[in-house]
């Protein structure tokens, strides 16, 4: 069948209005979303690194600096490192995710030497459930081991057995069994394990994250203390070298 040339023009045009159509409709929803949420409450810098592994760990795209920032205090024992210290970073965690793993067991190490141990990097860990139904779970023994001041150790056992790139099985008796690795008191583990307070501190965080618009794991926020204006994002399971040069930049900003 013969196209004439006008009937070829009202084809392209009704194709370029439904393409308009369809685009204005993704941004009214996501001005929907990120309105409705905290519109992004710091100032976007992306990485300009190439993205490394994760589990789409993203965050809306925002607007402008918001009057207030988000609460971002971690509990005690899931930070690392000197009140003080000029740098914090700020990390979502999903202990069923095997890219957190690879992170915490190939990356971490070396921040916590270089950065953490001297005085000039702080880390507070934020616990999020994005991936499965273990995740809620493993938070919460996570934060049970905290109370025993073994949260670092416990949260290493975790992605330990994740070495094979694989997602661990975290049931209810392999979370204790790693609990009696380090040698915790099991029936106070067991007490915390089955609070509602703790399963509902996991909740709150998995939910904050959500509203700040992130997406996936693991992401990390790298912000000179006490502002994260001018901070900087990391999303998945950067080399160190990436972390080295975000690290470095808040430092010389801090002045240090």
């Amino acid at each position: 069948m013969n196209v004439t040339h006008s009937e070829q023009t009202v084809a392209q045009l009704t194709k370029k209005l439904r393409q308009q159509r369809i685009l204005s409709l993704i941004l009214a929803i996501a001005l929907v979303f990120v309105g409705g949420a905290y519109t992004l409450l710091w100032n976007q810098t992306q990485n300009d690194a190439n993205p490394a592994q994760g589990d789409t760990a993203q965050v809306a795209d925002g607007g402008e600096q918001a009057a207030t920032e988000p609460d971002l205090s971690a509990e005690p024992y899931m930070v690392l490192g000197k009140a003080d210290a000029p740098v914090t970073i700020y990390e979502w965690t999903d202990y069923t995710c095997p890219y957190c793993g690879l992170y915490h067991r190939d990356t971490l190490p070396t921040i916590v030497k270089e950065y953490i141990d001297s005085g000039k990097v702080r880390l507070e860990v934020h616990d999020v459930t994005f991936i499965g139904e273990q995740a809620e779970d493993a938070a919460v023994a996570a934060r049970a081991a905290g109370l025993q001041d073994r949260y670092f150790d416990y949260l290493f056992k975790v992605y330990g057995l994740s070495a094979d790139g694989a997602k661990p099985n975290l049931d209810e008796k392999q979370l204790t069994d790693l609990a009696a690795e380090l040698d915790l008191d099991l029936d106070a583990f067991a007490k915390d394990f089955a609070s509602e307070g703790l399963r509902q501190e996991v909740q709150a965080s998995t939910q904050q994250a959500q509203q700040m618009g992130i997406s996936g794991v693991p992401f990390f926020v790298v912000a000179t203390s006490g502002t994260l204006t001018d901070s900087q994002q990391l999303n998945g399971a950067q080399e160190i070298d990436t972390f080295r040069q975000v690290i470095d930049q808040q430092l010389e900003s801090a002045g240090r």
